[in-house]
């Protein structure tokens, strides 16, 4: 055989190798093994195959994006790009990554690159859009003094805090001190269990001792947490998985998935029963995240079942009043629920319900958010409803996830969990408390800034007679994609507002559109013209009489800063943003 034969026949057995373990990834990926996955394609990138080198790269980006490493997965989907690797998901993702680390201006430029690449693909002009905010509320002053909890914490994951009795129980996926548990090939750590941080004797009032398994309750073998328990400790609502008597979910390469499902227990002769599944499991789809309401009248759960608004969803059931049982589950709606992923659902006071979701708009990744249940009355004509979620800001929230909260009686102390930087492992738990005069802030609720104008509150929480004539007020959240003007259902929460306000006072009003100073000042007023006449369209269709409504676009003509696209003036995109922008006015009070 001669030196180039033998050359050739090394270089085909290397691609063969290189094709066996590419493949071997996929597999592992395809039963969400992706730890076991990265190992693979990290092995064969390192020993170069440059024709292969595009796609296991495009590979090692999506499966630190599974495993939300989003540092590495910005670093791969750069790479794959500079490859020549230009698919719009990889604009889309790495648009993303940018945003959980913080950098929204360049977020903003790869979503509305991804969108020009794939338009409609992607929610990327509602990210883009999310990104404008961002930047205005990093300069909000923090409302909540936050605590890393470092004992409780380890280079795993924490979360789903619950104060019970004797201490703090959470869930996490820690790695035995002794022995070796069975892995989740998803993570590579131990499948989810129940810990105890029992309280110190003698201490403040977050102060517990070192935590130990609570094996009361999670005595099982995959997942088992977060829990619910009702006010008198005697039941509880536990998060599962399970393996044995499970048929799961098979798709059709037979690969199964074992699905979420919500298990409970009761207190009995000082023991708690074996958990038996609660009525609303399915083999179809999930059921988990219970949260019980203070009243223990009221289940909250999570559930990506057909028929929802999107990936996952919240959804609540009650105690017949027969005390039969449990009714049938209620999808909260598309103002609460988006076409993200909402979860971690928890039950304050107050009518306080918080949750997680990664799709309303916030700084990044998951992020908090909280509403409340009005009941029928005078200014709800006569409707119980849940107001707009508010966020909190920052830093209760950041770029990272921030999700699976729990509060005291006063909605002002608490736990919850991230996995923003300077933390001990992948989620921590952290403390949190209201700062003295501070109030929950979010889009719609915010202080106002020097130089901007007032925002108009939530319907719920409204008071009109503070509002005086001709006085514009800013409506938040009204968003229009690149060069059009129809309204977008990421729009819709603001303008129904609107709409239930003028259904319970005979106000008139002018809506008026306005933006920033790109473009000439004749396109700018047309195209704020016609937002502006849109958004009185979208409300005379709510049942608003056309006579009491009117549009007009300022354009360019009214900014509410300095940023007038002088020659050599450097506006930056949060100046442009106030610019940018949607209110009303009160023209008229009525009879």
């Amino acid at each position: 055989m001669t030196k180039s034969h033998i050359i050739s026949f090394i270089l085909l057995l290397s691609f063969a190798q290189a094709f066996s373990q590419i493949r071997q990834a996929e597999k592992e990926m395809a039963v969400y093994n992706f730890t076991e996955a990265v190992l693979l394609l990290q092995t064969t990138l390192e020993k170069g195959n440059p024709e292969e080198e595009t796609k296991i790269v495009s590979l090692l980006a999506d499966c630190y994006r599974m495993l939300n490493d989003w540092p590495q997965a910005k670093t791969c989907y750069r790479r794959a790009i500079s490859l020549g690797e230009t698919l719009p998901e990889n604009y889309y993702y790495l648009g993303q990554a940018y945003r959980v680390s913080g950098d929204y201006e360049e977020a903003q430029r790869l979503f509305l690159q991804c969108e020009a690449v794939a338009p409609g693909r992607f929610p990327s002009n509602h990210f883009a859009a999310a990104c404008d905010s961002a930047i205005r509320w990093k300069q909000q002053k923090p409302g909540f003094d936050v605590q890393n909890m470092a004992l409780l914490n380890s280079p795993q994951s924490e979360f789903g805090v619950v104060i019970i009795p004797t201490g703090l129980l959470f869930t996490s996926d820690r790695l035995p001190e002794q022995g070796r548990d069975k892995l989740y090939g998803w993570t590579g750590n131990s499948y989810l269990k129940l810990f105890l941080a029992e309280k110190t004797p003698v201490g403040a009032p977050d102060s517990f001792l070192t935590p130990e398994d609570y094996d009361k309750l999670s005595g099982h073998e995959w997942h088992s947490g977060p829990v619910s328990f009702n006010r008198g400790f005697t039941e509880v609502f536990i998060n599962r998985t399970q393996a044995f008597g499970d048929q799961a979910k098979r798709d059709p390469e037979r690969t199964r998935t074992h699905l979420l499902k919500i298990f409970t227990a009761e207190i009995k002769d000082s023991r708690w029963t074996k958990p038996v599944p609660f009525f609303l499991n399915n083999i179809n789809y999930s059921v988990g995240h219970p949260a019980l309401s203070p009243d223990g009248n009221t289940l909250f759960f999570v559930s990506n079942q057909p028929g929802g608004y999107g990936g996952t969803d919240i959804y609540q059931c009650n105690w017949t009043e027969t005390g039969w049982g449990w009714g049938t589950p209620v999808n909260l709606g598309p103002l609460i629920n988006t076409p993200g992923n909402e979860m971690f659902p928890f039950a304050g006071s107050r009518n306080e319900l918080w949750f997680a979701s990664d799709y309303h708009p916030g700084f990044g990744g998951l992020d908090l958010f909280v509403t409340r249940f009005i009941e029928d009355n005078e200014m709800t004509s006569g409707q119980s409803v849940w107001t707009t979620p508010v966020n909190p800001g920052s830093p209760l929230n950041s770029s990272f996830d921030d999700f699976s909260i729990w509060t005291d009686s006063t909605g002002d102390r608490g736990f919850f969990s991230s996995n923003r930087p300077g933390g001990i492992g992948a989620d921590d738990i952290y403390s949190f408390a209201r700062m003295l005069g501070s109030e929950p802030r979010a889009q719609g609720t915010e202080p106002r800034a020097q130089g901007t104008e007032p925002r108009a509150q939530d319907s719920g929480q409204l008071a009109v007679g503070s509002w005086q004539l001709d006085k514009p007020y800013l409506l938040e959240n009204i968003y229009y994609d690149f060069d059009k003007w129809d309204i977008r259902e990421d729009a819709k929460p603001a303008l129904d507002s609107l709409v239930r306000i003028m259904k319970l006072y005979p106000v008139t009003i002018e809506l008026g559109s306005h933006t920033d100073c790109r473009g000439t000042e004749e396109y700018n007023r047309e195209l704020s013209q016609k937002r502006a006449e849109s958004a009185v369209t979208y409300m005379i269709e709510q049942g608003i009489d056309p006579g009491r409504i009117s549009a007009k676009g300022y354009g360019e003509s009214m900014p509410v800063n300095a940023c007038n696209c002088e020659p050599n003036q450097d506006c930056s995109e949060a100046l442009h943003q106030a610019n940018r922008r949607t209110g009303f006015k009160i023209l008229t009070w009525g009879d």
